[in-house]
């Protein structure tokens, strides 16, 4: 005999995988950036406004707002290879990312230096469409 799903199981079913699978349901953002070093106070601020500590290969989102406190550091690679270290009382904001090694004339990244002490290494993206780097 067939197992028989309850409806309301099974419309939460189908909800779930729609919001799974489809591009643009899901709130996630995707990750254009890894945290590759963190030490002291470093917090990676998300949109929403929660703050969580920096750890190594911790992704980096559009909208993210990166803090270093009084006794920290973090240095970030980004998907193109770009690479920034924050010394100690700095913020950056993530304000746009985009890289595709298919497509690098579509590349751009704007970051908000904030306040503070930052060290720029930079990546694909500079060499391919230097125009869209700020």
């Amino acid at each position: 005999m067939p197992a028989i799903i309850p409806r309301g199981l099974l419309g939460l079913l189908f909800v779930l995988f729609l919001f799974f699978t489809l591009p643009g349901l899901s709130t996630a953002q995707e990750a254009v950036g890894w945290v590759q070093a963190a030490k002291g106070q470093a917090v990676i601020i998300s949109v929403d406004g929660k703050e969580k500590p920096a750890k190594p290969d911790m992704a980096i989102t559009p909208s993210d707002v990166v803090r270093t406190g009084a006794d920290g550091s973090i240095q970030i690679m980004f998907a193109d290879e770009t690479t920034v270290k924050m010394e100690a009382d700095s913020e950056m904001a993530v304000t746009d990312v985009f890289w595709s090694d298919g497509d690098p004339d579509q590349g751009r990244m704007s970051l908000g230096f904030n306040r503070g002490v930052f060290g720029l290494i930079t990546g694909k993206l500079i060499k391919a469409n230097p125009d869209r780097f700020q």
